[in-house]
């Protein structure tokens, strides 16, 4: 499946990344459902120069694969940006992942800290964690902590009855393979897809990259 003028996609990267940072907020929505939390965390695909085509793909990018829910959220760090219209703030978070389950890749703690890209500033007292387990396809940021593989697709959770890539929905048809609709599924075929990958290579660059 093509994906377009490489060109134009680099251009509206350049664009919804600026428009993404300058327009920082919190989400809005009604905190009491597992998709309006993910607003606040959202990445849609054309952020990526190169977001995966298929759930070996997202399989090969990934150092650590681990089924789990989420334990706690808090702030991370900042980062200061400066454009012609002034001073903007990337904000991210500290996600901190309960793991049930490693698919690939060696982890024995009880926990994982996943850094990721948020939409504002995260206070923690007011968001209302999803319950369900989900799908993390992580790669290593810095020594102990993770960021997601992909930034679209590296989280996986069941909404409203069916699987989906909770941070961009859109990417749901391309990595999730067709009829499967729950996280035990999905963990099935990972573990497939995982065993047919070849092992990716560390990163080696000082602390996370949010994604």
């Amino acid at each position: 499946m093509t994906r377009g003028n490489t060109t134009g996609i680099r251009s509206r990267v350049a664009i919804a990344a600026a428009a993404c940072i300058l327009a920082a907020c919190s989400p809005s929505a009604d905190p009491a459902t597992p998709a309006s939390f993910w607003q606040g965390f959202s990445r849609d695909a054309v952020l990526e120069a190169n977001p995966p085509q298929s759930t070996e793909d997202l399989a090969d990018r990934s150092t650590l694969i681990v089924t789990g829910s989420i334990h706690k959220v808090e702030p991370g760090p900042e980062t200061h940006r400066d454009f012609p219209e002034g001073e903007a703030v990337e904000y991210s978070a500290v996600v901190t992942v309960d793991v049930k389950d490693v698919l690939k890749g060696t982890w024995k703690d009880a926990t994982i800290p996943v850094h990721m890209f948020s939409a504002g500033p995260v206070d923690s007292s007011a968001l209302d964690l999803p319950k369900e387990d989900g799908l993390w396809f992580l790669e290593p940021a810095g020594i102990a902590d993770y960021y997601m593989a992909t930034a679209s697709a590296g989280v996986w959770m069941e909404q409203d009855g069916s699987l989906t890539t909770v941070r961009d929905p859109a990417q749901a048809e391309l990595v999730i393979p067709q009829g499967v609709e729950t996280i035990d599924e999905a963990t099935r075929s990972v573990v497939q897809s995982a065993a047919s990958s070849e092992p990716a290579a560390p990163d080696s660059r000082e602390g996370p990259r949010l994604r």
